[in-house]
């Protein structure tokens, strides 16, 4: 395929602190034109697939009810584009243990979050403009402040949507807070249509070479 959907996602190498790294980055979030193509896109893709999402959310929400009772779906505060706070939803997957600050995962909470169908509800999220399909994962308000205080050019990071699926998620899998940093900062660096659309397709079909280290 022209767009090479099954290379190598590879490593960053320049670090975060290396001012000529971003030289251009914000500029890069300012190409309209691909701002604006990259939105129709997500408008289009949500409305064509709102049919069997909301369909699959609906038998979630039946499920979540008869084991779990109210409410459905949690809203979590977020920190979008520009440092704007949003309400991200995601289907309920915990219920209260002995101790509210514990909240213990149900069989249908890991089936939700092992086959990432909690994620749905974050369609509207895409909808409305809060977050975009491919970016950034969403911070909490306090560890978004927490990062901006610790981490070089961590504002660059809020120049762009959040995403549900993004470079850092795909390419780590997990990691320290630091490294996912660095890995969201190269992907605001390089943003562009094949970079988004290898990262939808690392995250639709994961392979092996998603651990690999170069």
């Amino acid at each position: 395929m022209v767009l090479q959907m099954t290379q190598e996602i590879t490593e960053p190498k320049i670090p975060s602190e290396n001012a000529e790294y971003f030289t251009g980055a914000a500029s890069h979030d300012a190409n309209l034109i691909y701002a604006k193509a990259k939105r129709l896109c997500e408008l289009f893709v949500v409305i064509a697939i709102a049919p069997p999402v909301l369909v699959t959310i609906a038998l979630a929400a039946l499920a979540i009810l008869w084991t779990m009772g109210r409410p459905v779906l949690v809203k979590q505060e977020r920190v979008g584009k520009g440092a704007r706070i949003f309400k991200q939803l995601k289907l309920r997957t915990r219920v209260e243990g002995s101790a509210s600050e514990h909240p213990r995962m149900t069989l249908l909470g890991r089936f939700l979050e092992d086959s990432c169908l909690a994620e749905l509800p974050q369609l509207w999220n895409v909808l409305v403009g809060d977050i975009s399909i491919v970016g950034p994962r969403p911070e909490s308000p306090r560890k978004a402040d927490f990062y901006r205080e610790k981490v070089p050019n961590y504002e660059l990071r809020q120049s762009v949507r959040p995403g549900i699926t993004g470079y850092a998620q795909v390419y780590l899998g997990s990691a320290s807070a630091s490294t996912t940093i660095e890995y969201d900062l190269h992907y605001v660096r390089h943003m562009d249509a094949a970079l988004d659309l290898m990262i939808v397709w690392h995250s639709l079909f994961p392979g092996a070479e998603r651990h690999r280290q170069v």
